[in-house]
């Protein structure tokens, strides 16, 4: 119930799911530019240019061990903020504990 550990929780499963598609780390970068219409007196001419990026030696692998790498910190983040969640229960327990075994 925890807002913190939730938020931890989400942040892992987004990065989970990034990680499971690599990111952009499979998908080749798209260039794409619109028709261009050039006229010069009498004649007109079309123009379409297409072009598309991709990614030279092991850059597709370096963006998708960029993605696994963002995706064990989520899981670090969420692990620490339940230690921590834990951690706060069982101290006011243990505060708890004290105070009625005091009060007898």
């Amino acid at each position: 119930m925890s807002p913190a550990l939730r938020a931890a929780a989400l942040e892992t499963a987004a990065g989970r799911g990034q990680g499971r598609r690599g990111g952009c780390a499979r998908r080749s970068d798209d260039q794409r530019q619109l028709p261009v219409l050039q006229k010069s007196g009498v004649f007109s001419a079309h123009t379409i240019t297409l072009s598309q990026a991709f990614p030279l030696w092991g850059k597709r692998d370096l963006r998708r061990e960029a993605a696994l790498a963002d995706v064990d910190t989520a899981r670090g983040q969420e692990q620490a903020a339940a230690d921590e969640l834990d951690e706060k229960i069982k101290l006011a327990y243990a505060q708890y504990h004290l105070i009625a075994a005091i009060s007898q």
